[in-house]
């Protein structure tokens, strides 16, 4: 599995967390650069992955960014597994002699656990949405949430209005 996954999770992450304190309005392509620390051409990559899969839109224009299509709790880490990852096995089967009784066997059995792997997998990422890992990261973190170009920190912010 390459990064794509996390990457993409992090961004619909923001998004959402975004989404939950500013409105649906789209988020800078900039600003998600920021949080996942990568560069924007990366995250375009990413995005344009999402688009296809029907998670977000790219909103064009000076208010434009990118856009959730759906809330945080109708996406499953399964879908944006399955939005950001080629078909990549845990292992890969390597060509055998058929000649052999092993080799000639050992593919097909070994491509059945393969199956059950794949499967056990998207059945775990079913159960957690972005919604949830959103949650668990405001609940265990100090977080930036972006605001145009600039970042606020949110602990700072819900500090200043308890004071008054």
């Amino acid at each position: 599995m390459n990064t794509h996954f996390a990457v993409a999770s992090h961004i619909l992450v923001a998004m959402e967390a975004t989404r939950r304190r500013r409105g649906e309005r789209p988020m800078p392509t900039a600003a998600l650069s920021w949080s996942a620390k990568t560069h924007k051409i990366f995250i375009l990559r990413i995005v344009k992955k999402l688009e296809a899969y029907g998670l977000v839109e790219t909103v064009r224009g000076p208010q434009g960014g990118i856009k959730l299509l759906k809330a945080g709790d109708q996406i499953t880490l399964a879908d944006v597994y399955l939005a950001t990852q080629e078909v990549e096995r845990v292992y890969k089967i390597h060509e055998t002699n058929d000649r052999c009784q092993i080799g000639n066997n050992v593919s097909d059995v070994l491509a059945d656990v393969q199956e059950d792997l794949d499967m056990i997998l998207l059945a775990a990422m079913s159960k957690r949405t972005i919604a949830d890992i959103t949650n668990d990261t405001l609940d265990t973190s100090e977080v930036k949430i972006a605001k145009g170009a600039e970042y606020t920190n949110y602990k700072a912010d819900q500090a200043k209005s308890e004071v008054k």
